[in-house]
């Protein structure tokens, strides 16, 4: 079996994250693709494989629908952008691969990933915690219904699935602009596979997971989740 990984996103906290990486996403023959933005004047000084940083992009966005609070929409839309190029980078290689994987650099995944156990038909994904949102577009209720929504920062997915994952950036913002989804990441991601029927199902919930973020729900740390809500590690 190989997989290609497919590295998206702002380069943070990539020296704390580097071993659960190695140890539980990258612990199989795999090929490394990367594609990473930011929306700040920062050198990454442990950005790994010193891959090139692009800028935010400003997608001249004109308020056409609504917005999660909070939200910046060139930020979300870089975010989309990001994950779309690191599929299309596997894509376009000359490799076959069993599955693909999209990851985030501050990713933290407590137990091995067994790829060899996963229904290569379904794209597998990351249980959000019993306190989240059971928000969800009505066609992602309608086509697929897995609730609570699953978290958008990995998921492990067939061709098929890098192929839809690589076509996000521009489809969800049509879909923004003309269906009145919600500006997140999260309403976005999830209605985009619902319109390319794509099969989800819920990684094993013996694998804990999480973003590693500064100042973030408890404070300083690693911040991991599972089914039953946010813990600290």
């Amino acid at each position: 079996m190989k997989i290609a990984i497919c590295l998206s996103g702002e380069p943070r906290f990539t020296k704390e994250s580097r071993e659960h990486f190695n140890k539980c996403i990258a612990h199989v023959p795999h090929d490394l693709f990367i594609h990473s933005w930011s929306d700040k004047a920062l050198e990454f000084s442990d950005h790994i494989c010193g891959a090139e940083i692009e800028p935010c992009i400003d997608f001249g966005y004109k308020r056409c629908g609504p917005v999660e609070p909070g939200l910046l929409p060139n930020n979300v839309l870089s975010q989309l952008h990001s994950i779309s190029e690191s599929f299309k980078l596997a894509l376009a290689s000359d490799n076959q691969y069993d599955l693909y994987v999209r990851c985030r650099f501050d990713v933290f995944v407590g137990n091995q990933i067994q790829y060899r156990f996963l229904n290569k038909r379904a794209t597998h994904m990351l249980p959000e915690g019993k306190n989240s949102l059971p928000r969800g577009s009505d066609l992602y209720r309608q086509n697929i219904n897995l609730l609570p929504l699953p978290k958008d920062f990995f998921w492990v997915t067939n061709h098929y699935g890098a192929v839809v994952s690589s076509n996000l950036a521009l489809s969800t913002l049509e879909s923004h602009q003309k269906e009145g989804i919600v500006l997140c990441p999260e309403d976005l991601i999830f209605h985009h596979f619902a319109k390319n029927n794509l099969k989800l199902h819920y990684l094993p919930n013996n694998i804990s997971n999480g973003l590693y973020r500064t100042n973030h729900h408890h404070g300083d740390g690693l911040v991991l989740y599972n089914r039953n809500g946010p813990y600290k590690k």
